[in-house]
């Protein structure tokens, strides 16, 4: 079934990736009801119609807990994000639960994106330009932000880690590195190597 009729196979796809680009960037997924972290994000198959909205939660360990749940009578900071499907665009919005946080958004469009997230799940071939845009605009423009907030919020440190830099600030470091240098950055990691 395609969007037109009504499903959204499209959001699915984002989403997944998108829960992988959060965890890679060191959020879990939460569901406030129960108090419990959630591994996988489970979206219905179908919707009663082309334009809907979904929420998921995220949080960081650290503010989880022991044991991966919280104390029932404190509420955990958490990162809100909703998805908002109209057409062949999905745009993601994400916030603070609990408010004070800006609102950050990415726009994406079909026609660009799923194709080389299809390919990346399915096949050899992979279109790793497109699959990286779509890494650094969801990272930067919004799960980046949005750990910002969170250990701001929550008195956190904040991780002093290169790979949560923007892709342009990377970039110009990276810059400024000798090619022997910059050929051992390429062997860490793929983000790196692209």
């Amino acid at each position: 079934m395609g969007v037109d009729d009504g499903s959204v196979p499209m959001v699915k796809k984002f989403s997944e990736h998108l829960h992988a680009v959060l965890l890679e960037s060191g959020f879990i997924g939460f569901d406030s009801v129960s108090g419990m972290q959630v591994d996988r994000i489970h979206l219905a198959e179908e919707w009663p119609s082309n334009a809907f909205t979904v929420s998921l939660k995220y949080t960081l360990p650290e503010l989880l807990g022991y044991g991966g749940h919280y104390n029932f009578g404190n509420v955990v900071e958490s990162v809100v994000l909703k998805f908002q499907s109209l057409g062949r665009l999905v745009t993601i919005y994400g916030s603070l639960a609990k408010g004070g946080s800006g609102l950050y958004q990415v726009c994406l469009n079909e026609n660009r994106f799923v194709p080389a997230i299809s390919l990346a799940n399915n096949s050899e071939e992979k279109n790793e330009s497109e699959i990286f845009e779509f890494w650094k605009m969801v990272k930067d423009g919004l799960v980046l932000p949005l750990l910002i907030d969170l250990c701001e919020r929550t008195g956190l440190g904040l991780p002093p880690c290169f790979m949560r830099l923007p892709a342009e600030l990377k970039l110009k470091i990276l810059e400024s590195l000798h090619s022997v240098d910059l050929a051992k950055v390429g062997c860490v990691c793929s983000e790196l190597r692209y």
